[in-house]
């Protein structure tokens, strides 16, 4: 299994050592490619979900990979920011 963290959402932008391993592409094809890439071995993408495209990017990803767990990390997230992102699918949180 592999564990996919989409560092090109990710708030703090000192994460440096967090490297976005799918590309500099739009991200929801670059996860479509890489799921497709691995067999389906993609069981969990982590999403920092304060901003409003990310929200948009949760709730694509559980429309068309139902199976995969939307976690939420790397994320000073408030409250209803965090709120609406379980509303939209995500299921977890890795580590904030």
């Amino acid at each position: 299994e592999l564990a996919v963290e989409v560092a090109r959402f990710l708030k703090d932008k000192n994460i440096a050592f967090h490297m976005d391993i799918i590309g500099n592409g739009p991200q929801e094809e670059n996860v479509r490619s890489l799921y497709e890439k691995s067999g389906g071995l993609i069981k969990l993408i982590t999403v920092a979900p304060e901003f409003e495209e990310n929200i948009k990017f949760i709730e694509d990803l559980k429309k068309e990979f139902p199976d995969v767990v939307i976690s939420l990390g790397h994320t000073n997230a408030k409250f209803q920011e965090a709120s609406e992102a379980f509303k939209k699918g995500a299921t977890h949180v890795t580590h904030l």
